[in-house]
């Protein structure tokens, strides 16, 4: 065995030791403290005000549950939890469709068409309110493709 030998059976193992170190410490960053991170706002206001195309994220939701207000005129919210797939930061929006006794609601976020976001799950939970009035009785409620009942 050669002195060239020699050295590449020490130099790859170490290279290999070197790059499995260093991927889950790069992993580790603190999302909210690293500037390289780009936000939709970032990307936003690099634009001069121009209409950019945008893309709707659809949440991944696990878990909804109803809650009624008793009042003169019923209120009702919804406890959500969830996740997007995605690392980018931007405001979770609500699309809500009624018919009859059926409220189909859409969470979703919006984002640049041209943004890369991390490959990381991002968890969330929110409580959001329903507007409007609701006649007593039962209602069927669509959330991201859940759906639960809720008796008002």
């Amino acid at each position: 065995m050669n002195r060239r030998d020699r050295s590449l059976r020490v130099f790859y193992p170490l290279c290999l030791f070197l790059v499995l170190i260093a991927l889950p410490l790069s992993s580790c960053a603190d999302r909210g403290e690293n500037p390289a991170t780009p936000t939709p706002t970032d990307r936003a206001s690099s634009q001069n005000g121009d209409n950019a195309k945008t893309r709707r994220i659809p949440a991944i939701v696990e878990t909804v549950e109803a809650n009624v207000i008793e009042s003169e005129s019923p209120q009702l919210s919804l406890a959500v939890t969830g996740n997007f797939q995605d690392g980018c930061e931007a405001p979770l929006k609500v699309e809500r469709k009624q018919e009859d006794d059926r409220i189909n609601i859409t969470l979703y976020r919006e984002l640049a068409a041209d943004l890369v976001c991390p490959a990381v799950l991002v968890p969330f939970e929110e409580v959001i309110p329903l507007e409007g009035e609701f006649a007593r009785g039962t209602h069927t409620l669509e959330v991201n493709g859940i759906e639960i009942e809720a008796k008002i």
